[in-house]
């Protein structure tokens, strides 16, 4: 992988990673908001129902007179889980209820807290605990009496501590695997962008090359004919004639890449109409039976009446050009090439097969990659691009391309819409 490539994977990956940790994170606090948030509500809910014997009424505190134990340990607070302050409207204690549990510093701690209107949690004697405050005011809104509610939730806080620490080796593991899958994730995006880099470079480094080579035998013949000034158009006629076909080589090499790089943008539309199939076949077959007349090579065609299918006429004939053209290619004096059009239901099929050379097992794979024209000895004068172009053809077209064949044997290509 290039320097490049290397580079953008890293960043990629440290992306994804922050992305896959911020939410992370976000998910594990809200999770441990909620969880938090729900056990105080329950146990707020559990102290409020508890409370209400205690309670007359909604503004009337009252209490039940009891001999009180002797100040306990907090350790009796496990079986006595709601403890109760009543303290008076100068905020002076009057009771705990059922245990007298805290000292005078404690209460002098607790007294702060009796404006709270909400539920809230304290740390007395390393242990912790739940307050809410219920008050009772006169008519005038001066406060009577509050009736102050206190559970232990040492438990409850431990169950936070656990689950904090579960998050805490979550979200550490969960970088690590988000760091992996990261670079993983990174690795696969990468890939084909990596693939069609890969290809555009050869494909830019193959053009270059086909395109020198015309351009190469054009200044070679030009300046043989700058050298010789005197000479008659006559008697330079073959170099001329040579200047024309790489001229043409050239011309028609510049249309293929162009015809490719359009598709590539889906930039070339196709002029679909309906097509009378088998009129556009011998169109073609009538310029192709002569060439193949010249080679000495024999033609038969067998095409059914009616064939008919949405298309875009010249790329059609473009296509079986293309397909035909490689077949006579490659088909030696006095071979055959064949021609059968048919329906098949809903479907037109069209095969070309050929008595050629045949193409080698380990090319065939390959064959529809641009430039790629496997033996040299079947590479001729083409620049590998006819066979690209048809497959895209036949894929604009909604259809299928299948190629077999048999080294020394010859080559047979399916066409179905």
């Amino acid at each position: 992988m290039s320097r490049m490539f290397r580079k953008t994977r890293h960043r990629l990956a440290f992306t994804n990673a922050s992305i896959l940790f911020v939410i992370l994170i976000l998910f594990s606090s809200a999770l441990y908001l909620f969880t938090e948030q729900r056990i105080y509500s329950q146990i707020d809910s559990k102290m409020v129902t508890e409370a209400k014997p205690y309670l007359l009424d909604e503004r009337r505190l009252v209490y039940i007179n009891q001999n009180y134990n002797n100040r306990s340990n907090l350790t009796k607070i496990a079986q006595t889980p709601t403890l109760y302050l009543l303290w008076d409207g100068n905020r002076n204690i009057a009771f705990q209820y059922p245990l007298t549990v805290f000292k005078n510093d404690e209460l002098l701690f607790l007294s702060s807290t009796l404006s709270s209107s909400k539920g809230e949690t304290v740390e007395i004697q390393n242990s912790s605990f739940r307050i809410i405050n219920f008050v009772e005011r006169y008519e005038n809104g001066e406060e009577r009496k509050i009736l102050q509610a206190i559970r232990n939730i040492d438990q409850e806080i431990g169950m936070l501590k656990d689950l904090r620490i579960i998050i805490l080796v979550g979200i550490g593991v969960g970088m690590i695997v988000a760091i992996i899958t990261a670079f993983y994730l990174a690795q696969r995006a990468l890939k084909p962008i990596q693939v069609s880099w890969d290809k555009q470079q050869q494909f830019v480094a193959d053009a270059s090359h086909e395109l020198r080579t015309p351009l190469a035998a054009i200044q070679a013949n030009t300046e043989l004919l700058l050298h010789q000034p005197h000479q008659t158009i006559e008697s330079e006629s073959k170099t001329i004639a040579n200047v024309l076909k790489e001229t043409k080589r050239l011309n028609k090499l510049v249309d293929h890449l162009l015809t490719l790089a359009r598709s590539d943008t889906n930039q070339l539309q196709l002029q679909k109409v309906e097509l009378q199939l088998d009129k556009v076949i011998q169109t073609v077959i009538e310029q192709f039976s002569v060439l193949c007349e010249i080679k000495g090579v024999s033609f038969e065609a067998t095409i059914d009446n009616e064939l008919k299918m949405a298309g875009d006429e010249e790329r059609i004939k473009q296509l079986l050009y293309i397909i035909l053209d490689n077949a006579l290619k490659y088909t030696p004096e006095k071979g055959v090439v064949s021609l059968t059009a048919q329906e098949n239901g809903r479907q037109v099929v069209i095969i070309v097969k050929d008595s050629g050379m045949g193409i080698k097992d380990d090319d065939l794979p390959y064959i529809f990659d641009r430039f790629y024209r496997g033996d040299k000895s079947r590479s001729g004068n083409g620049a590998g691009l006819g066979l690209s172009i048809a497959r895209w053809i036949v894929e604009a077209h909604s259809g299928r391309i299948v190629i077999k064949s048999q080294e020394g044997k010859g080559t047979e290509v399916k066409l179905t819409f």
